[in-house]
């Protein structure tokens, strides 16, 4: 479908004549491509909203011949509430080379709904994907779909015999424990004279040498000649296993850049001014094994964007341009659920531009911080991570009133909520529990559904607001975000949209 979205300039025009520093009739006049652009994001976002979904499974892991049970939750992005646009929910099982072997379609009431898949089918083990959507959902491709994988062990020998967990390597192969948006990098790397020649896939810079990979992430989106930027960085080997070392820029002078550490995940940060010079990446493994990439050379004209989110209660942003873009009128975006929470306009200059927000002033979860101009360019993007406030009105409290626990017996529980609480309760033995701990839904709504690929232990970033945590869920923002809302697309006069909502119902 077609939709062509006019201007929804209230709320947005406050905004920026609320930020705006310009006084002159000209520069006023050069703010208005930039109300437009982002009064459409803004309008986009009421059109068509956004949906997340969320499983809560009985288990972490699962024998031929059981059975999946699952209480799921679909909420809208913009509300956190319960969804008012879909009403039916797609739940599928896919094996290791990504086929579907089942389905179920369920009815969504009041933002709800349950199932099971039973397991008596399957004609082997191995690592399983559960996917749920709904079809409104697909308009964002696989990364808006909800994922979680399995190990589907062999069927016990004896019934009621789960010590004994094993999976057929034979017929099945390794699998990430979450399979949305998984880069490409199988042409991450040319050769130029027999030199490997580092090209820009999708959301980072990659080179691929010596059987290893190197994705390159610079604070903002790009590396610009003569701007100091950080540069997250993430090394693997070929079969995408973390590699850990230390790591330093070799500019070809007497001298080597400082040495930065390569942390147990493959990641890393430095800072550094490109130049037209060349600059190798170098790295020492754990056994002294020393590897040299290239890195990309820089972009002639362009900015750097750079976010401090250390500091006590509030986030700094500062904003470094080229020569060549002095004098031009750029707007800024907060977007949170995909609404436009904050904006504001200012002027290039040859001094960095520099504004904060107030950390109490953000709302939980990831926003993205996105800079354009009047002609739609993004030049920078960038996204922050506020872990929200612990309350008590979000808590479930469960005691159990049993005091002797015995095989097959009965467990009498206390549950104190919230006044018309929903909630899902799933109970296991811990001896038998396999496959670890995924977080919950909040740890999925609120972090990890905006983030490309596997988050590892997510709950962590939820536990404290120290500077540890900042630090880390810092690194978590510069390597794995990716675009749940593509900007370049929600901002323009014409809008594709392939499933309407509220087309389908479950009759």
């Amino acid at each position: 479908m077609v939709r062509v979205c006019g201007l929804w300039v209230v709320i947005v025009l406050e905004i920026f004549c609320k930020t705006a520093c310009l006084s002159r009739a000209q520069e006023r006049d050069d703010v208005l491509p930039l109300l437009e652009k982002a009064a459409r994001v803004q309008q986009f976002n009421l059109l068509y909203p956004q949906e997340k979904v969320y499983l809560h499974f009985d288990n972490t892991g699962y024998f031929i011949g059981e059975t999946i049970w699952f209480k799921a939750y679909v909420v809208r992005a913009d509300t956190g509430k319960p969804t008012d646009l879909s009403g039916v929910l797609y739940v599928e099982l896919l094996n290791a080379a990504g086929d579907v072997v089942e389905r179920r379609k369920l009815e969504v009431e009041e933002g709800q709904a349950r199932g099971d898949i039973r397991l008596d089918k399957l004609l082997s083990s191995g690592f399983y994907e559960v996917r749920a959507y709904t079809r409104y959902m697909t308009n964002w491709g696989t990364g808006a779909c909800f994922s979680r994988v399995f190990p589907i062990f062999e069927k016990p020998e004896r019934v009621g015999d789960y010590s004994k967990a094993s999976i057929d390597r034979s017929v099945s192969r390794y699998r990430i424990l979450d399979m949305r948006r998984q880069e490409k990098h199988e042409d991450a790397s040319q050769t130029e004279g027999g030199v490997p020649v580092p090209v820009r896939p999708k959301g980072a810079y990659g080179v691929e040498r010596h059987d290893l990979r190197l994705r390159l992430y610079p604070e903002g989106g790009s590396l610009v000649q003569g701007l100091e930027g950080r540069v997250a960085f993430c090394l693997t080997d070929k079969m995408g296993m973390p590699l850990s070392g230390i790591g330093w820029l070799d500019t070809g002078e007497d001298s080597s850049g400082p040495v930065f550490p390569v942390d147990s995940l493959g990641r890393g940060l430095f800072s550094y001014t490109p130049s037209e010079s060349s600059v190798a990446f170098v790295f020492t493994d754990s056994k002294g094994q020393t590897y040299r990439f290239l890195l990309p050379m820089p972009e002639r004209e362009g900015c750097v964007l750079r976010v401090n989110t250390l500091l006590g209660d509030r986030v700094d942003v500062e904003i470094a341009s080229t020569s060549g873009l002095e004098g031009q009128v750029w707007g800024m975006t907060l977007q949170n659920g995909g609404t436009v929470v904050a904006a504001h306009s200012f002027l290039t200059g040859s001094a960095p531009h520099m504004f904060f927000f107030s950390r109490a002033d953000m709302l939980s979860g990831v926003s993205r911080i996105t800079i354009f101009d009047g002609n739609g360019r993004i030049w920078a993007e960038r996204q922050v991570f506020i872990p929200p406030v612990p309350s008590g009105a979000d808590s479930i409290r469960m005691r159990a009133e049993t005091g002797l626990l015995t095989s097959c017996g009965k467990v009498r529980l206390s549950v104190k909520a919230s006044p018309n609480a929903t909630f899902s309760f799933s109970a296991r033995d811990v001896a038998f529990s396999t496959g670890g701990l995924e977080g919950d839904v909040r740890t999925w709504m609120l972090l990890c559904s905006e983030l490309r690929g596997y988050v590892l232990h997510p709950e962590y970033y939820f536990e404290s607001d120290d500077a540890a945590h900042r630090k880390a869920a810092d690194m978590l923002m510069l390597t794995q975000g990716w675009r749940r809302y593509d900007w370049r697309v929600i901002s323009s006069e014409v809008v594709r949209i392939k499933e309407e909502v509220g087309r389908q119902t479950f009759r």
